[in-house]
């Protein structure tokens, strides 16, 4: 049995390089959540990472919502492995700690296993990870040069 001894939430700040725009509004800084998962294995103790991002102009959460709602969650000693528990427990937790506390688990699972997320998911170890990139909100000459910039992506999202 892999026991969850404690949930640790705290105030993630990532500063943006460039304010991400869409039509509900902007961000500056991103105000994350992260949360640390401590899992007691036989013999071993493990950490199990997650973020939630939550963006008040697309989901209406802030940081503030998401470290109120992981703080109301009780994982003490669930099993790592008992899904069904750990899913109750987070019925009422908002959508962005749902997915920093969720991540958290699935990170543990694969750290016990000794495998990357990737492997973990059945993937391919690949050098490169293939990814889109947004062009935000601003002028239309403000796209055209995004989308010049931007050329080595395959997909771009327009907002």
């Amino acid at each position: 049995m892999s026991l969850i001894t404690s949930l640790k939430a705290s105030p993630l700040d990532i500063p943006m390089r460039k304010a991400f725009g869409i039509a509900g509004g902007a961000q500056e800084l991103a105000r994350n959540v992260l949360v640390e998962l401590t899992v007691l294995s036989p013999g071993d103790a493990l950490l199990g990472i997650g973020e939630g991002a939550p963006f008040p102009a697309f989901n209406g959460e802030t940081q503030d919502i998401v470290l109120a709602s992981c703080a109301k969650v009780d994982l003490v000693d669930v099993d790592l492995f008992d899904t069904a528990t750990i899913r109750e427990r987070l019925r009422d937790a908002s959508p962005s700690a749902r997915c920093a506390i969720e991540t958290a688990v699935v990170d543990a699972r694969a750290r016990m296993k000794g495998a990357t997320l990737q492997s973990y998911f059945g993937a391919a170890n690949e050098a490169e990870l293939v990814t889109d990139i947004t062009i935000t909100t601003g002028t239309v000459e403000d796209a055209r040069r995004e989308a010049k910039e931007f050329a080595a992506f395959s997909t771009l999202k327009i907002k």
